[in-house]
């Protein structure tokens, strides 16, 4: 007798399985050829920046190798990657995991060759303490296609809303542009 319920349970289970999957609109996020016929869902989000080389500039999109030095030496190397929707991550080959080694931002073009960078990571001591928000902006200009250079300033909000006076740093940064192949 269970077992014939059970049979019966996943009979209509499938059965209604079935039933909304032959009901169900068709909707596909990839292109294809018919492509008027089909949701895409990528070409339905806002794109914010216009593709850099249509500005008259050069193209920041793509993954670079970045150094950020100051008067001190070297303040951090990292890996960036610059999205043609304007965002940006970075990850930090200096500063622990468990510190915040990553970062999240925003870029926009200046003009020309000209960019703007600003990103934020969460930063924690070694025990996993939030201890405050990591900001960074910059003001870069490619040199060819493949590096740029420009200043950075880096700073550290802590938990009350203030900057760290102790935190604050102004150097450079510069990019080699890391190749597909």
């Amino acid at each position: 007798m269970i077992n014939a319920y059970r049979s019966l349970q996943m009979t209509s289970l499938f059965g209604l399985a079935a039933i909304c999957l032959a009901l169900a609109p068709a909707a596909h996020a990839c292109p294809g050829r018919n492509n008027g016929a089909r949701l895409n869902a990528l070409r339905s989000l806002p794109h914010s920046p216009k593709p850099s080389s249509a500005q008259g500039g050069g193209d920041i999109v793509g993954m670079w190798e970045v150094d950020m030095t100051f008067s001190g030496g070297l303040y951090d190397h990292a890996f960036q990657q610059l999205f043609r929707d304007g965002n940006e991550i970075q990850n930090s080959g200096l500063v622990p995991p468990a510190e915040g080694a990553v970062c999240f931002g925003r870029w926009t073009q200046v003009n020309g060759k000209t960019f703007q960078i600003k990103h934020y990571g969460w930063t924690f001591d070694m025990a996993g303490n939030y201890t405050g928000k990591f900001i960074l902006t910059a003001t870069i200009t490619l040199s060819g296609a493949d590096s740029y250079t420009g200043p950075f300033i880096a700073d550290i909000e802590l938990p009350d809303g203030n900057l760290d006076p102790n935190a604050h740093v102004e150097g450079t940064i510069t990019g080699q542009r890391i190749a597909s192949n």
